[in-house]
This record gives structure tokens, C-alpha cells and sequence, in this order.
């Protein structure tokens, strides 16, 4: 107890006066000292300033461009002739973090999602049961789905020896997907993530839920003033606004939030991405609060894999518990039918290559002839969506599936399809 800052704090008082009683009885000239801790303090000012100064010129190359110009990228963004006969659908995009295909999970898990998949089978969705990623990871696999196209098409530059992950960001921001909806007078929507590289650029409505309570950069700060004895004695307690605090606040307002779209007026592009049942761990399988915190080893963090395990099933558990109702009500409040994607980025990890790449990948094709199959995967999501419901005639993609780990995101591992799930 006598180490605790409150008590402290007296003894450094005394210290304090001492030293002042110290400099003001020795008089003494600092001329020299005070030169060399300006120095000093110049050199640690100016080298965070370079490099936040170069971060933000590469980004703002990226934001004005830049990858555009050196892309070669086959599909054509013009707008796309709007059938009078057919009506406006809103169309909703939403990716579940990490969410793995149900054979998988079985196997890895054996968790057992198939009275989910059940039910929004019957609510008409068509569940593809042997699909497969494109790539392993979030950004790597929405900057593909979100463009139609694999990423050594988008942009010849992401080779296996650069590891730079700039333009994939540049490519999920400014994806072709929500450039055709705008020019077909889409009103697009999107909610906040926690990631900014998964924050979409030129929207019409970006959702975010209110921020509680002192972020870990405030209480930080407060730490190193004297309000650190305040919450030391434990009166910030209530203050403290944690990002396991964070993550869950983003994921059931996104959840809200969705079933309240279809009072908007459309039609509507609606990207939701949720991370879940994607780490850190922060839902029970009810919903209620249910940390399990990373493990830290020599600076590295980590989760074992009964911690993952147990974490992921958690939160896999309420997620397709909760999204059943979400669509649900999405599509009985809705004028007319709405077109809806419900889909994993990636599967799990702490299993193997084989389990990260199987997703979850549902489709709500009301009235439509699209020619859906057990393996499609994401990159031929929005091929099919613009072939069956606005004229268009983007040719299928061989579906094939990429693993890589950073810093090397570009040199990729084939994974094949070995999937023997009947349809």
C-alpha cells in the first residue's frame, strides 16, 4: 500500500521543495544546459513530425490517385442502364468478421451453425456450402470482393516482395462497387469499424455510435498529470472507456442500426462490416460482457488456443443468433425486396490454411436468375449482383483462393477447394 501514488505523492512534494530550496539558495549559470536539452528536444520533435509528414503524403498520393493512374484493371466503372421495368432494390453488404464455413467450424470447433443456416435458408437465402475466400486477409479480401476482381489484376504493382498495404486500403476506400451504385443514384451507407482502412471514402451517411467515458489515449494522458491520483484511488473507474468497451458499442449499434435501413429512403448500397466473430473477444454467447484478455509474452501478444477457441465460439454463437432476426426484419420492413450478402472475409485462425479460407457466404437473390453455386466466392459476388438485376454482363471469375501471412500479404499459397459438402 505504500507504494501506491496517493502516498507517494508526499514524498515527491518534499522532494520537490528541496530542490527548489536548492536552485534558488545556489545560483549558478544554466545557459549551457538549457541549450542542450533544446537541442535535444528539437531532435525528438522533428523525427515524429518527418514521419507523420511522410505517412500523410503517401496517403494523400493514394486519396488523389496516385494507384488509379498505374491500374490496370479490366472492368469499366460507367454507369449501368437502369431497367424501368425493374424495381429499385436497396442492397445490403455485410461482412462477418472471420466467420467461417459450417463444415469447417464443425471439424475445428465443433461448433454447429446449421439452425442458422437453416433459417435463412428458408427465408430464401442461398447458402453456398463449399465457398472459399480469395484471400486470408480483411484487407486483402475486401479490396477484391469490393472490385470484382483479384487484386494482381487491380494493381500489377502488389507483387510477393512488396509489403506495402497502402493501396489496398486505397482500393477498399475507393472500390468500384459503391462508384457504380452512386451512378445509378444509390444513396450509399456505412458504419464505423474501428479500422480506418475499412471506412469507405465518398458516402452519403456514415453511421458511428456515440464515444462513452475517457478513450486509452485520455486516460494515458491523465496518467502522466497529477489526476493519475484520482484514478488511482479509483474515482476514473467509471470513466475508463476500454476498446473491449469500444468493440462492443460499434457491433450492436451496427446491428441496430440495420434493421432501422429500410425506413431510409432508397434505394440504398448498405456496407456493414462487423468484427465478428473476429478477435478481441468481448461477447458472450447470449450477448452479455465476456472478456477473455491476449496473453503477453516478451512484448507479443497472443491468445492460446483454448482462448481463441472459447472466444470465437462465443461470439460465432451470438452472431448467428443475432443476424437471423437483423435480415429478418430487414426484409418484412422493406417496400421491395432487398438484395443481401452475408458473408465472411476469411475464416478462423489458430486452426489451419485450409479452415482460414472456408467462410460463411449467403445470398438474398429475391426474383432473380443468378446462377449461384456451392463454391462461389467473393470476387463474383457483385458479378452476379449487377448481371441479374441491372443488365449487365460481368463474365464469372475462375474462383480461386490465395493464403499469405504479413508482412509478406502479397506471395501467395494456393489453396485448392477440397470441399466435399453436398448443395
Amino acid at each position: 500500500m505504500i507504494g501506491r501514488h496517493r502516498f507517494l505523492v508526499i514524498l515527491w512534494l518534499v522532494i520537490a521543495c528541496l530542490a527548489l530550496w536548492w536552485v534558488i539558495k545556489k545560483p549558478a549559470n544554466y545557459s549551457s544546459l538549457t541549450s542542450t536539452l533544446n537541442l535535444i528536444s528539437s531532435f525528438l520533435l522533428v523525427m515524429p513530425i518527418f514521419q507523420l509528414g511522410l505517412f500523410e503524403m503517401r496517403s494523400a498520393n493514394l486519396q488523389n490517385g496516385e494507384l488509379a493512374e498505374n491500374t490496370t484493371n479490366p472492368i469499366s466503372v460507367q454507369p449501368l442502364q437502369k431497367a424501368e421495368t425493374l424495381p429499385e432494390r436497396d442492397v445490403y453488404y455485410i461482412i462477418l468478421d472471420a466467420y467461417g464455413r459450417s463444415d469447417l467450424l464443425q471439424d475445428a470447433f465443433g461448433f454447429d451453425n446449421s439452425s442458422t443456416l437453416n433459417e435463412l435458408k428458408q427465408m430464401g437465402f442461398y447458402v453456398g456450402t463449399c465457398s472459399q475466400s480469395n484471400y486470408s486477409k480483411t484487407d486483402l479480401s475486401l479490396s477484391s470482393s469490393l472490385n470484382m476482381d483479384y487484386l494482381q489484376e487491380l494493381d500489377p504493382t502488389l507483387t510477393p516482395d512488396n509489403i506495402d498495404r497502402l493501396p489496398l486500403w486505397d482500393l477498399i476506400k475507393n472500390n468500384k462497387v459503391s462508384a457504380i451504385f452512386k451512378s445509378l443514384g444509390y444513396r450509399t451507407i456505412a458504419f464505423e469499424t474501428g479500422f480506418d482502412f475499412s471506412h469507405l471514402n465518398h458516402l452519403d451517411d456514415f453511421l458511428s455510435p456515440q464515444r462513452k467515458g475517457f478513450n486509452e489515449f485520455e486516460i494515458l494522458y491523465l496518467r502522466s498529470t497529477m489526476v493519475r491520483l484520482l484514478d488511482d484511488a479509483g474515482l476514473l473507474a467509471r470513466y475508463h472507456y476500454t476498446p473491449e468497451d469500444r468493440k462492443r458499442d460499434l457491433i450492436l449499434f451496427d446491428l441496430d442500426q440495420l434493421e432501422e435501413m429500410p425506413s431510409l429512403p432508397g434505394p440504398k448500397f448498405v456496407f456493414a462490416h462487423l468484427v465478428i466473430p473476429h478477435q478481441p473477444f468481448v461477447f458472450g454467447p447470449d450477448g452479455e460482457p465476456f472478456v477473455i484478455p491476449e496473453r503477453i509474452n516478451k512484448g507479443i501478444t497472443y491468445y492460446t488456443k483454448k482462448d481463441y477457441e472459447l472466444g470465437y465460439v462465443n461470439q460465432a454463437t451470438f452472431i448467428s443468433r443475432r443476424i437471423v432476426p437483423v435480415v429478418k426484419s430487414i426484409i418484412e420492413n422493406s417496400s421491395v425486396a432487398p438484395i443481401i450478402i452475408i458473408q465472411g472475409d476469411h475464416g478462423p485462425s489458430h486452426i489451419d490454411q485450409t479452415t482460414r479460407m472456408g467462410i460463411l457466404n449467403a445470398y438474398y437473390f429475391p426474383d432473380a436468375k443468378a446462377e449461384l453455386y456451392p463454391s462461389i466466392t467473393p470476387v463474383n459476388t457483385f458479378r452476379m449482383v449487377f448481371d441479374a438485376y441491372f443488365g449487365a454482363d460481368y463474365k464469372r471469375l475462375e474462383d480461386i483462393s490465395n493464403f499469405s501471412e504479413y508482412p509478406r500479404a502479397y506471395d501467395f499459397t494456393f489453396i485448392p477447394n477440397q470441399c466435399a459438402v453436398q448443395p
